[in-house]
């Protein structure tokens, strides 16, 4: 599977976030799930911290960094 930007509301946010003078760091609590946003925010030159409990969790988090286009 390969996630792009047309398939989840998270680009919306993305883009709301792109817009503030902040720094770009982002921290994920439960940082896991199907579609892990850490991944995206990676991507698009941000800090990116997760929080997350589950050790499939975090291996399938890891991969997912490949999955966004």
């Amino acid at each position: 599977m390969t996630l792009h930007r047309r398939d989840t509301p998270l680009f919306d946010f993305l883009n709301e976030c792109n817009k503030s003078p902040l720094p770009k760091k982002i921290l994920d609590c439960g940082a896991g799930g199907g579609i892990p946003p850490l991944a995206i925010f990676h991507r698009e030159g941000y800090k990116t911290y997760g929080i997350e409990i589950l050790n499939s969790q975090i291996e399938r988090g890891k991969k997912s960094t490949s999955l966004v286009s």
